[in-house]
């Protein structure tokens, strides 16, 4: 039994097989081998690495339409005629190859490794649709296949009827000697149903008879020559029909040879795909390639049940090179032996394992031994079937080799066992094998502490529900956990207590000592994976908490969105109704319309209760209203009954009893003649306009705005920021300021006003 068999990979293989589409992918699956020639397998390994990303990114293409072809091809390359059924074959495979074509192209994935395999198909799409328009998928021929055989079925049609309508003349004619009144065909031919008795009445051909011997079928003479005109009309149609496949045959000749190799490309493409489906389905990764390193995380053995299997890690890094693994029976030893085995066997066959991550050694040959291999035939005990086997690792194993060992030395006495399994151990370790074993055997676990190149492992027994847990604990020993049992099913504690004293007197004081450590350390390793579940807890809740962030952060940008509209209608309607304000103030010079325009603006804006605040009340930081003005800034210092304001970077000096909240508690609606809006308050205006970068038209209509808003908020001065440029700004401006009629001066700025790049505007009172 080879290690292929005693690892079970073609149970895995078989479920792989029924991912495959093709027949010939299947087989391509069916003949996985590990791969000894490490450039050929690391190329396997990143072909397989993208068909499982394409797979899990894009799904897997389809392979619809991919027959086997060969034999058709090389057929038709020796001059053969092919079939209907191999024409339409060949059709649905070119069809097929073009859909992984454009599979391939529209892919936006980077492919470095199934490239070659993409761009070696061929397809002849025209050669597909030539067969299309002669034949079906049911392989039915088409009138339209050629001009001829259109003009063959148009006089076979006409011929039909002429001879439906004389087997109906003559049936209707010779009714009382017939046994029906309907025809039928025999050989090809149109024959009447004659009484037996009266069958030489007619001058014609007799067919043949009835099973009861009381009809006669009888071709009359005047079905005759109709017949054989039809007969011969079906030669023709058949000739015609071969005729065109032999020119659709010819045709696929050319190409033989290309459609040939695109199917064997195709084979191994659906191999790949296959492989890929499968791990995705799983959750499987494609291995990376090392020289000497085993590091398998989320490790998974294929044949167990993939919602409750247990994920564990195995690794061996130099200077490890054997793990020896030690644990009660039934505690899942034999399982992560299997699990190693398997994802290095599958990993060489260029099949991805199952594993969260996985980098496994180039190996040329993996030696197995694990089950009961006696044999009767050959007379051999479970002890010399082991050792044969073992003689055939001692012998072959060498440092490119991988060796899996069962429970090392069992079958005979317990010393001599442990003894030869000790010195089978050290051997490997001399050849500089990468060895994976299990064991019971206490003395094989102190070879940890001679051996830098062996670390101990153990699998964890729940010795209160006496179940195993199928955990995987690198670096420590195992045990049997006997007492704990026998303890746990109420043994005679006197009989526990003599046997925990025999075993004392027996172990050695370093033992002793190892089995305090080892037991230190198995709390320690309890301790640091409750520290681990605590960090992914919390982990957890800070995903779920920045998900309720982000939510929140969601809303209250929509909240905020929303009023921001309602808002901006509002301001819409007020900048409306000032504007038609505006144009009349504009219009009108007389004083007291002047009054009741301006008035009308301030009308506008929404009322607000007169709110009683006191000015021990204010401290720095708020946010106030300065009284009868539209300045809004932020208390920066408060001296006695005066506070210094920060007004858009402007310092003011206010007394207290001046200041207002700028949160106002409630407004009311103010029906005014033109318009009817409410809102919380009025925008402020900026002290400052700056109309750098705008044309001169553009820089005008702001100034304007900015001048009329200066005359509504009663601004004493305010400033333009035009820059320097080529002046054109600046002179525009002041241009305006000299006509502007709200304008009482205007100079440029001083050394902290913005020099020649402002001008600085009174407004008259």
């Amino acid at each position: 039994m080879n290690s292929h068999q005693r690892l079970e990979i073609d149970q895995i293989i078989d479920q792989i097989v029924g991912y495959s589409v093709t027949e010939g992918g299947k087989q391509e699956v069916l003949g996985l081998t590990m791969l000894t020639h490490r450039l050929r397998l690391e190329r396997e390994l990143n072909r397989q690495k993208e068909a499982l990303h394409l797979t899990i990114v894009r799904g897997a293409p389809s392979f619809f339409g991919i027959h086997n072809i060969k034999n058709a091809c090389i057929l038709a390359s020796k001059q053969g005629i092919l079939s209907i059924e191999d024409l339409v074959s060949i059709s649905q495979f070119g069809h097929g190859i073009k859909s992984l074509q454009t599979y391939y192209q529209k892919s936006e994935i980077k492919m470095n490794y199934l490239n070659d395999l993409f761009d070696n198909l061929m397809s002849d799409i025209e050669l597909s649709k030539a067969i299309d328009a002669c034949f079906s998928l049911d392989f039915e021929v088409y009138d339209k296949a050629s001009p001829t055989l259109a003009k063959i079925r148009k006089q076979l049609v006409s011929l039909d009827s002429r001879i439906n309508q004389a087997t109906h003349n003559f049936i209707q004619k010779n009714a009382s000697y017939l046994t029906d009144t309907f025809s039928s065909i025999r050989s090809e031919r149109i024959v009447v149903p004659v009484k037996t008795s009266e069958k030489h009445r007619f001058k014609g051909i007799i067919h043949n008879q009835s099973a009861s011997g009381q009809t006669t079928f009888v071709e009359p003479q005047v079905l005759i020559d109709l017949n054989n005109e039809r007969q011969s009309l079906l030669v023709d149609e058949h000739q015609e029909i071969v005729r065109i496949c032999r020119e659709l045959s010819m045709r696929v000749s050319s190409i033989s040879d290309q459609y040939i190799a695109s199917y064997e490309t195709v084979c191994l493409l659906d191999s790949l795909f296959a492989r890929g489906k499968w791990a995705k389905d799983r959750d499987g990764v494609v291995a990376t390639l090392s020289e000497d390193i085993i590091d398998l995380k989320g490790a998974r053995h294929p044949l167990l049940d993939q919602e409750t299997v247990v994920k564990n890690n195995y690794q061996m890094i130099p200077p490890t090179r054997l793990l020896l693994i030690t644990g009660p029976n039934t505690g899942g030893k034999t399982v992560g032996l299997k699990t190693i085995g398997t994802a290095i066997y599958l990993s060489h066959c260029g099949i991805p394992v199952l594993c969260d991550e996985a980098v496994v050694p180039f190996v040329h040959h993996i030696f197995v031994d694990i089950g009961d291999q006696q044999s009767i035939q050959q007379s051999l005990s479970t002890f010399s079937a082991h050792i044969n086997t073992l003689k055939t690792i001692v012998d072959k194993a060498h440092e490119k080799s991988l060796v899996l060992l069962d429970e090392l030395g069992v079958g005979t006495d317990p010393l001599e066992g442990e003894s030869l399994a000790q010195a089978i151990l050290e051997r490997l370790l001399d050849n500089g094998t990468l060895t994976v074993a299990t064991t019971h055997y206490n003395r094989l676990k102190l070879l940890s502490q001679q051996y830098k190149e062996i670390m101990n492992a153990s699998v964890e027994f729940d010795v209160e529900s006496l179940q195993p847990t199928y955990k995987f604990i690198q670096g420590i020993a195992g045990q049997s956990y006997a007492f704990d049992i026998a303890s746990k099913l109420q043994l005679d504690s006197s009989v526990i207590s003599r046997a925990s004293d025999l075993k004392e007197q027996s172990i050695s004081q370093q033992e002793n000592l190892i089995d305090d450590l080892e037991r230190q350390i198995e709390q320690q390793t309890k301790l640091n994976e409750q520290l681990l579940q605590q960090r992914e807890d919390l982990l957890s809740l800070e995903q779920s908490l920045k998900k309720q962030q982000s939510d929140f952060e969601i809303e209250k940008d929509s909240v905020l969105e929303k009023f921001k509209q309602e808002q901006q209608l509002a301001l819409n309607e007020i900048l409306e109704e000032a504007q038609l304000i505006l144009e009349e103030l504009h219009e009108n010079q007389k004083r007291h319309e002047v009054l009741e325009s301006v008035q009308a603006i301030k009308d506008l804006a929404p009322q607000e209760e007169v709110v009683d605040v006191k000015p021990e009340d204010f401290k720095v930081g708020d946010m106030v209203s300065v009284k009868g003005t539209a300045q809004i800034g932020q208390i920066t210092e408060i001296n006695k009954q005066q506070a210094s304001l920060d007004v858009r970077g402007l310092r003011m000096q206010v007394k207290l009893n001046q200041l207002l909240p700028h949160q106002v508690k409630k407004t009311k609606k103010v029906k005014k003649k033109r318009s009817s809006v409410s809102v919380s308050a009025l925008t402020p205006m900026s002290l400052e306009v700056n109309v750098i970068g705008l044309t001169v038209e553009e820089a005008m209509i702001e100034i304007n705005n900015y001048l009329d808003q200066g005359i509504l908020n009663k601004l004493v001065t305010g400033r333009v920021i035009h820059g320097h440029g080529t002046g054109a700004l600046r002179s525009a401006t002041h241009d305006l300021l000299k006509r502007h009629k709200a304008v009482k001066s205007y100079r440029l700025g001083g050394e902290n006003e913005g020099g020649v790049g402002a001008t600085v505007i009174t407004f008259k009172s």
